[in-house]
């Protein structure tokens, strides 16, 4: 869990900042942390919920992060915003943040996403998720206008006052992998504006193209929620991942591994040829 709490703290967001804060949500939680504690796991007093669901556990890691800090007071997590009867929204997270006596209140909000590029990646709607029910553009626009506004609207405002919070700083966590087709040129050329220049990308290809990966490497698997750091878990060369991928009728994430190191060279979707 360690390598993901440090991936969390590397990894590039998707997006380039917009929405009004100082800070990218990296910096900030790098500056909440100060130097990162070796047993940064121990600090937590919450412990880390099991669950197979990527989004509850990566939020659960943001969570431990920011519990790390002796910045941190009046601290909350999930708090619904229910006007008669009717869910407007959630607040990830919310709290107070001092340090050198400046303090502030903060609203964040937090997603991991892996999204697969379908198209040229000009539009944010050529990226799309591998089950096809999500898509960047709509998580994106829902996160700048929905969530991290729930906060000004009046309702979202009065929660706040209930929890003695007035946010000032709002900012938008949201970390992953863009996957382009093997065979196209990476980085791409005219991506979209919006999208991070050094956000962290992968590739995929289908089930028939796999020879294309390459006989040289190992490669591992990967399965919900270990879908950020590399584990140290089974490795399989290609002939056995084609038999593997076989009996498989969803995408596969794979981290393809230098086999002498086993250090991570590249990752990507391996898709059914009728996805």
């Amino acid at each position: 869990m360690n390598e993901d709490l440090f991936w969390i703290l590397n990894a590039q967001p998707l997006m380039n900042d917009k929405f009004p804060c100082t800070d990218s949500a990296i910096e900030w939680l790098n500056e909440l942390l100060g130097e990162i504690p070796p047993d940064i796991l121990q600090n937590t007093s919450k412990p880390l919920r099991l669950n197979t669901r990527l989004g509850v556990y990566y939020e659960d890691l943001v969570d431990i992060l920011i519990n790390s800090s002796s910045y941190l007071s009046n601290f909350t997590r999930n708090i619904q915003i229910n006007n008669g009867g009717i869910t407007l929204g959630e607040f990830d997270f919310l709290g107070s943040f001092t340090k050198l006596n400046h303090t502030y209140d903060f609203h964040l909000e937090c997603a991991v996403k892996f999204y697969i590029c379908t198209g040229e990646g000009t539009k944010l709607s050529d990226f799309v998720g591998p089950n096809k029910r999500d898509r960047l553009d709509i998580k994106y626009q829902k996160m700048l206008t929905k969530q991290l506004t729930l906060s000004e609207e009046p309702t979202g405002q009065s929660r706040c006052a209930e929890l003695g919070l007035c946010p000032t700083r709002f900012m938008m966590l949201l970390q992953g992998y863009l996957f382009y087709h093997y065979k196209k040129e990476r980085p791409v050329r005219n991506i979209h504006a919006d999208i991070n220049p050094n956000h962290n990308q992968g590739w995929w290809l289908y089930e028939n193209e796999m020879m294309a990966l390459g006989e040289q490497y190992t490669y591992q698997v990967l399965s919900k929620p270990n879908w950020l750091a590399i584990k140290k878990d089974k490795t399989l060369v290609l002939s056995e991942l084609q038999l593997h991928i076989t009996s498989m009728t969803q995408p596969v994430l794979i981290a393809r591994l230098n086999a002498e190191t086993l250090i991570e060279v590249d990752r990507g979707f391996v898709m059914p040829n009728d996805w």
